[in-house]
């Protein structure tokens, strides 16, 4: 956290209690999420798979270690693009092909032209599918 603080002094930095065990969490609704394949295809929920993904278009995922990453649920960081150390974070999220081609990918609805997406099934959220909704009347305009 310290480290990361230096790297970006004038963010808002959230720290994350780590040490909560599970059934300490209380009741609450959860969806088992496959988390890119960390689970090694155990959830087998596919339902999501044809699901519009908007993490990569909407949020920015920094790493511990500087990388720039697609997302936040790619545990096995296979698609890193770059790092904050050499790269700069908004010309990587903005113009990078592969990562542009990837985010078009996934608004479409095609988790499958990556494999990492391919085995994710997290559902959008009824935030996610506000964001939709306000993303596709921006591009009406």
């Amino acid at each position: 956290m310290e480290e990361r603080k230096k790297l970006m002094p004038r963010a808002k930095h959230r720290y994350w209690d780590q040490s909560i065990e599970p059934e300490e969490w209380g009741e609450t609704p959860i969806q088992v999420s496959n988390r890119s394949d960390i689970y090694n295809r155990i959830a087998t929920d596919r339902s999501a798979i044809n699901e519009v993904c908007i993490l990569p278009k909407t949020k920015g995922w920094i790493h511990w270690d500087g990388s720039i990453q697609m997302c936040c649920n790619d545990w096995t960081d296979t698609n890193v693009f770059g790092n904050i150390k050499t790269d700069n974070f908004f010309d990587v999220w903005k113009h990078n092909p592969e990562l542009q081609k990837l985010k078009q990918e996934l608004w479409e609805g095609n988790r499958a032209a990556n494999p990492i997406c391919a085995t994710c099934n997290r559902l959008p959220t009824n935030r996610d599918r506000n964001k939709i909704k306000w993303l596709k009347k921006l591009e009406m305009i």
